[in-house]
């Protein structure tokens, strides 16, 4: 249960429902209970073979408890928006429960006593691990995001990329660094793929949307701002449109910039990148700091312009360029195994209904 799934191009959506395929795969029945108006705007009940039922938000409690007696669920998984009331029912109909943590901060109590404790904590990395045991003495399995290479990478590289690329330029994700880059560079090409489009209407950030998630993980409005940055005044700026064949993406990119302002938790477009061969330039923030520092350009004085700007200028050598190429694919190949990936997801599924 999630009152954000899909289709979205978002990766916590996009992870939790390619970890469904593979539960359905290995023999699982599986659904889906999400956003009612999200499934009317789109006119689908079902999603790459998931199948898909909807509820209003008012209704969201009575209609999984309509769920649960109906579909009689040996496991429910939750993240992100709703996650309180479908704890809080899981505990009550005496469902084992799984809360996939992708995301920070996170306020809801899931310590052992509370009414929202799950049975199964599932988080995206050792940084997120840390966070739930300093906040609620609560254990948790480290499960990295699955990233499908087939919606993923294009074996066939382009011979030409053109842009420095960023996904999702808002002001946390650090959309105002890209700004300035861009600006201080207009001979260079430069990209933005707007994201969260789960959280939007009419391409805006819905404030009732950004209500019910800060709501259901019981987070201030102060500490979860959320501030798109608009680039229609610079020229070398291309919008790209989202796609979950983010290939078609990474075939335009030359250089990925991921200049987070905030604790990420994990930074799946990192990998994404490097997967493409593409030197990935990121922050040494929450969960991307291993993968930045393994594969590719760490930034740690990332709120300083001119360390972006050096780092960009140091890709312009060919060599320095294909090194962190190389380095990032094989850091990728050495350390990011799909199927022990989809092993331990299930394996962690067994263990929580044992």
């Amino acid at each position: 249960m999630s009152g954000t799934y899909c289709p979205a191009t978002g990766g916590a959506e996009i992870s939790i429902h390619t970890f469904l395929r593979e539960a359905k795969r290995n023999g699982n029945g599986v659904m889906v209970l999400t956003d009612e108006d999200r499934l009317n705007n789109l006119g689908i009940r079902e999603y790459e073979g998931i199948p898909l039922k909807g509820t209003y938000h008012r209704d969201r409690k009575k209609n999984l408890e309509k769920t649960i007696n109906e579909f009689k669920p040996t496991l429910i998984i939750s993240q992100l928006m709703w996650s309180d009331v479908c704890l809080e029912t899981a505990l009550d109909h005496g469902v084992p429960s799984v809360l996939r943590v992708c995301k920070v901060p996170f306020c809801l109590d899931i310590s052992t006593k509370s009414e929202f404790s799950p049975t199964s904590i599932m988080v995206v990395s050792d940084f997120v691990k840390t966070y739930v045991k300093d906040n609620w003495n609560m254990d948790s399995y480290v499960i990295r995001p699955p990233i499908d290479p087939s919606f993923v990478y294009n074996p066939n590289t382009p011979k030409s990329r053109e842009y420095i690329t960023m996904f999702n330029p808002n002001a946390k994700k650090g959309g105002k660094i890209f700004y300035e880059l861009a600006r201080k560079n207009p001979n260079r090409q430069f990209a933005i793929v707007k994201g969260w489009d789960i959280l939007k209407q009419g391409g805006i950030i819905s404030s009732e949307s950004l209500y019910r998630m800060r709501e259901s993980l019981r987070i201030p409005d102060s500490k979860h701002p959320i501030e798109c940055i608009n680039f229609d005044d610079l020229e070398n700026v291309t919008l790209l449109p989202p796609s979950r064949n983010v290939f078609t993406i990474y075939d335009k990119t030359k250089i990925l910039c991921v200049p987070s302002q905030w604790e990420e938790t994990f930074g799946r477009v990192v990998i994404e990148g490097m997967m493409n061969r593409i030197p990935v330039i990121g922050s040494m923030v929450g969960g991307m700091k291993e993968q930045v520092q393994n594969g590719g350009l760490p930034i740690t004085d990332f709120s300083n312009i001119g360390s972006w700007n050096d780092a960009i200028t140091s890709l312009d050598d060919e060599s320095t360029y294909q090194y962190f190429a190389d380095k990032g694919r094989r850091y990728v190949d050495q350390c990011y195994d799909l199927p022990s990936i989809f092993h331990n997801f299930m394996s962690m599924l067994g263990e929580t209904v044992k």
